[in-house]
């Protein structure tokens, strides 16, 4: 697990990536996280989740990088499952 410096608000504090072929970046990431594949396409759905596994929002990935806008998003711990894998950022 990858815990990161002090950083202004509305950020997302760290990120968590185990035993995985998808790289999520950056951490933290303020506006955008992008999601890239060790192949050349990640496909399928990606489910964002708060900390109180409410559902953020469903995300279509298609390509070798994707972007989800977290922008809207306050600082706080989310998990991201994509394809039945999880992934707490």
């Amino acid at each position: 697990m990858v815990t990161a410096p002090k950083h202004p608000p509305r950020s997302i504090s760290k990120i968590s990536v185990e035993h995985s072929r998808e790289a999520l970046y950056p951490s933290p990431a303020h506006s955008t996280l992008y999601i890239r594949g060790e192949e050349k396409t990640v496909s399928g759905e990606a489910i964002l989740y708060n900390a109180q596994g409410e559902r953020i929002g469903i995300y279509t990935l298609n390509g070798s990088e994707n972007s989800i806008d977290v922008s809207f998003l306050p600082s706080g711990v989310y998990w991201l499952h994509i394809k039945g894998k999880n992934y707490s950022f």
